[in-house]
Formats: structure tokens, sequence, C-alpha cells
């Protein structure tokens, strides 16, 4: 999935899941990183 499909879907959520969205951010940065 793209970045966009990512924060759509995400959106879809609502704020609740803003704590989530980060968790998810950190992941993703640091898989950019070890690469």
């Amino acid at each position: 999935m793209t970045w966009t499909e990512k924060l759509l879907i995400i959106m879809q959520f609502g704020r609740r899941s803003l704590v989530n969205f980060w968790i998810f951010l950190e992941q993703e940065v640091h898989q950019i990183l070890m690469i």
C-alpha cells in the first residue's frame, strides 16, 4: 500500500487512533533507517 492509502485508512478510524498512527509512523521510520 502507498502512503496515501495508509493515511486514508488511518483517517477513517478517527482521532482515537492517533496513538496507533504515531506508533505506525515510528515503525515505518525505523524500517527506512534500517535500510
